[in-house]
């Protein structure tokens, strides 16, 4: 940001982070407040070496040039304080409202009651009545406006314009002197601010922490001494008019502090005069921008402008840069006139906005709890599937273990699903075997086969001769219920009855299933019969599976028992 002080004797340009800085003074000593090809050219020639680096400019307006004026309104509601003011300013200026800019301030001043500055410059004690009258509540309205010439803002802005540069904001030095007080001095002090430069005197009143008032005049010739310096009185007398017009503000307004500034310089007689005057303390600009966050930035433009440290010399210095100084840093809202951007009231609040915000938050919170649910159900759900894949992975691994054993009960179950049963056997064997003394076992044994294996029959026994092993083989072969492997005989036994050993090898094969007995054929031209139940019987018929193993039971114990005494302990 580049700030221009467009002031009468001079023109300051100074950049926000005071590296770059500039004192011009106007050509053919007349300020430039109109537009032409000759101006520009000068400008841009000028603020060369600031263009390249900046395009917006805050233009600083010297209080002359403004009009300050100060209105007690009603009580009125802040959304409506720019209607009453603008109103308030129509009826007192001479000027058309469309050919001024305007913007205001609102003091909120509340000071501690003092003694009275009388026009002349002295002070009058107050008395307690006075005091107790003072102090009452009021609800006054206290307002300092501000109005420039629109038309010369714009001449300035057409100029800038064309050398490059954008005025953003237009603000009155003031402004910036009082911004210096707020930075270097507590909110509570009361404290004016003279800056004198080429006979012009301009004061700045500042209390409560915000600006209270300024006034600017131009010190008569006759009222100046041989070097062309205003005179201590003079010099009083526009101070002492600054006050006063302050005072009608806030009675009880009343200085502690004096600074001044001044591009001629300041002796000891004008200090002691104004001390005199005013009963205050009377200090030079330095001492208070010593004080300020600028002390830096304002040593270096001092040394840089001067080239020496001489003190009189540094404080002329530093009352070309007084005026840009306070716009270094943004202005407090106490201490704020911009006729670009003026104070604007307080916008109405919107009840439909607040409706609106209202269900737009309780739609949002809504919102918010469902998918607050729906992530606590995923979660559930989430923990539910993890619980199921670990069921899974554990049942999986249950399974891999357990692979043996199931082999193992697979293996057990067809088995018994394949395993002979002795009593069928016997009853097979009571067939090939009827009640004979021609042979005998000494050792029979089945066990379970596999798929059309029924089961596997190995025996040895004892025979009376050959022909009689030979027709047991026959008679087995014949029922195709066995197999027979061929096996050489065993050879000859001891006993002389059953000379002949023998052995079996056979393979047992599924017993046939049982016939299915053919229903008679219904002729259909036969009337139907009656049924009829049929007559109980006291004795209820045998099956013939239990018949067959009472048979083969009889058949087989009386084979046993027979020859029981020709075994050689053999096993059934």
């Amino acid at each position: 940001m580049l700030i221009l002080e467009w002031d009468k004797s001079q023109l300051t340009a100074l950049t926000s982070d005071t590296r770059i800085s500039k004192v011009l003074a106007w050509p053919n000593g007349e300020r430039i407040v109109e537009t032409d090809a000759g101006h520009s050219s000068w400008l841009k020639g000028e603020l060369a070496e600031f263009l390249g680096k900046e395009s917006k400019v805050t233009l600083v307006i010297p209080r002359e040039d403004a009009i300050l004026r100060h209105l007690e309104l009603p009580p009125t509601p802040e959304d409506e304080v720019l209607d009453v003011v603008t109103l308030q300013t129509t009826m007192r200026s001479s000027v058309a409202l469309d050919q001024v800019l305007l913007d205001y301030l609102p003091l909120n001043v509340k000071l501690p009651l003092a003694d009275e500055l009388t026009p002349s410059g002295h002070m009058r004690t107050i008395s307690p009545e006075e005091a107790a009258a003072q102090s009452l509540p009021s609800s006054t309205l206290h307002v300092l406006v501000a109005t420039i010439s629109s038309s010369f803002v714009r001449n300035i802005q057409q100029l800038l314009d064309s050398v490059g540069l954008s005025v953003v904001h237009v603000a009155l030095s003031s402004c910036g002197y009082a911004t210096l007080l707020r930075q270097a001095l507590d909110p509570a002090d009361q404290a004016a601010f003279v800056v004198e430069r080429d006979g012009r005197v301009e004061t700045t009143a500042f209390a409560d922490g915000q600006l209270l008032f300024a006034h600017s005049a131009r010190v008569p010739h006759g009222a100046r001494n041989e070097q062309g310096r205003p005179t201590p009185l003079a010099v009083g007398a526009e101070i002492s008019r600054g006050l006063f017009a302050a005072r009608r503000i806030a009675p009880e307004f009343h200085p502690r502090r004096l600074i001044i500034a001044s591009a001629s310089g300041i002796d000891a007689d004008l200090k002691e005069a104004l001390a005199s005057q005013f009963e205050c303390r009377v200090e030079e600009a330095q001492e208070l921008v010593s004080r300020t966050p600028l002390a830096g930035a304002a040593s270096k433009l001092v040394a840089d402008s001067a080239g020496h440290s001489s003190p009189e010399i540094s404080a002329q210095a530093l009352a070309n840069w007084i005026g840009c100084l306070g716009f270094v840093t943004p202005l407090p809202d106490q201490c704020r006139l911009d006729f670009l951007h003026p104070r604007k009231p307080a916008p109405k609040p919107d009840y439909r906005r607040v409706k609106l915000v209202t269900a737009a938050t309780a739609a949002l919170m809504l919102t918010a709890l469902g998918v607050a649910w729906q992530a606590s159900v995923i979660a559930s759900l989430d923990e539910q599937l993890l619980a199921m894949n670990v069921r899974n992975v554990d049942t999986k691994t249950t399974l891999k273990n357990g692979e043996g054993d199931q082999k193992v009960f697979v293996a057990v179950d067809d088995w018994q699903r394949h395993a002979p049963k002795i009593t069928v056997e016997l009853g097979r064997q009571a067939k090939v075997l009827p009640n004979t003394e021609r042979l005998l076992w000494t050792n029979w044994s089945i066990t379970a086969g596999a798929g059309e294996v029924y089961g596997r029959m190995q025996a040895s026994g004892l025979a009376r001769t050959n022909s009689d092993v030979t027709d047991l083989g026959n008679r087995m072969a014949e029922t195709k219920e066995y197999r027979i492997v061929p096996r050489e005989l065993a050879g000859i036994s001891k006993d002389p009855d059953y000379k002949q050993r023998f052995e079996i090898d056979a393979t047992l094969l599924p017993p046939a299933p049982p016939p299915k007995s053919a229903a008679p054929a219904k002729d259909a031209n036969l009337p139907l019969q009656p049924q009829t139940a049929p007559k109980a019987d006291n004795k209820l018929p045998a099956s013939k599976e239990q018949q067959a193993k009472e048979t083969a039971t009889t058949s087989v114990k009386s084979t046993l028992d027979s020859f029981g005494s020709a075994t050689d302990g053999g096993e059934v």
